[in-house]
């Protein structure tokens, strides 16, 4: 089995801090070949790109297992070439990212610079003057959208998660976002519209508000949630 997963921080590996979901997937699986795409701060933009990305590296569809899990709606990202913009984000954390830009193809000439909408850096400024939270949902809902089809079309097993419910708490609240819903398949969604943190919150209580949930919550949940729900599909 090839696993793929991606999401943000719900899911990253880069600073150890903690086992999150994926890690213990990956430990209960065992796969062939297990690639991680999560990140901290970043996007739904950046999570399905990163996917589709891995995704191209493969030929052996059915004998991959794509876990995703979508990130907040205000988060976003645009590509670019500006040494000048590349050089001064990564001289100057002042945000608390792990990695920006961000890049996954190799050779890349440029890179993708991950936006949250109470970071300080100039770049956030621009993007979020005319940001309305309606278009974060459209852009999610776009993202899952064009990452199903692609899915399906190659018959690759998947499953998708969301960090927190708010991600999914407005798709029915303008008549722009019908048509998408409508279109995308909601089956692979393990909790409906249920998050990871309130999933977690309600069996492991999260000290901080909005906070991540600990080791022993995302094995929990790895354990109760995704690991059933593979065995019920036959996944696994």
């Amino acid at each position: 089995m090839i696993l793929i997963t991606s999401a943000c921080s719900f899911g990253e590996t880069y600073s150890e801090k903690i086992q999150t979901w994926p890690v213990h997937l990956n430990k209960i699986l065992q796969p062939s070949l297990w690639t991680n795409c999560s990140m901290g701060s970043q996007g739904n933009g950046l999570i399905a790109k990163k996917v589709i990305y891995q995704i191209s590296q493969h030929n052996d569809y059915e004998n991959i297992l794509v876990g995703i899990m979508w990130s907040g709606i205000d988060r976003h990202e645009f590509y670019t070439t500006d040494k000048r913009i590349i050089q001064k984000l990564r001289s100057h954390n002042s945000d608390g990212w792990l990695v920006n830009p961000d890049s996954f193809v190799p050779n890349d000439p440029g890179g993708w610079v991950i936006q949250n909408a109470h970071w300080k850096n100039p770049y956030v400024n621009n993007n979020y003057r005319f940001y309305d939270p309606m278009g974060g949902v459209i852009k999610t809902l776009e993202y899952i959208l064009y990452t199903q089809l692609l899915l399906e079309k190659y018959n690759i097993k998947y499953f998708m998660l969301t960090y927190m419910d708010h991600v999914l708490e407005d798709i029915h609240k303008n008549p722009v976002t019908e048509h998408l819903v409508n279109l995308i398949n909601w089956n692979p969604f393990i909790l409906g519209n249920k998050g990871c943190y309130e999933w977690c919150n309600e069996r492991i209580a999260i000290k901080e508000k909005y906070g991540h949930p600990s080791e022993d919550a995302h094995k929990l949940f790895t354990n109760q949630v995704i690991i059933p729900w593979l065995e019920e599909k036959k996944y696994i």
